[in-house]
């Protein structure tokens, strides 16, 4: 596989693995948790390899890359989209992520942040 999607791959296999689900039910929270490990640098460089992935690739061949290629249990058909859709979705969470942090000052995801992250998730479930 090209090296262009390594932070992809590293990012689905290390938090979207077979039990991502055992952790956290809500994907969303999954991810912020993993942009707390990520500098303001290394979000930009994931954004965009995930942009590069959706310009070049048909919806069906990122369905046929979501688990093969990038090692992702998660299924965004359990949540009503397809994974082109979620992968968008990715990339405005990771773009409202530093957002957040430019806003922020700090230059960090705010663990205060992910507990907010966490009440919105209970509140769409209610």
């Amino acid at each position: 596989m090209n090296e262009k999607y390594q932070l992809i791959r590293d990012l689905f296999g290390c938090y979207f693995h077979q039990d991502w689900n055992l952790y956290e039910e809500s994907w969303r929270v999954i991810l912020a948790e993993a942009l707390l490990d990520s500098s303001e640098n290394g979000l930009r460089e994931l954004g965009s390899e995930i942009n590069k992935l959706l310009l070049d690739n048909s919806d069906e061949e990122l369905e046929e890359m979501r688990f093969p290629v990038f090692g992702c249990n998660y299924l965004p058909f359990d949540d009503g989209m397809n994974t082109r859709q979620w992968l968008a979705e990715v990339v405005e969470i990771i773009e409202q992520t530093l957002r957040q942090r430019a806003t922020d000052g700090i230059g960090d995801f705010s663990p205060a942040y992910l507990k907010h992250l966490k009440q919105l998730e209970q509140n769409r479930k209610s």
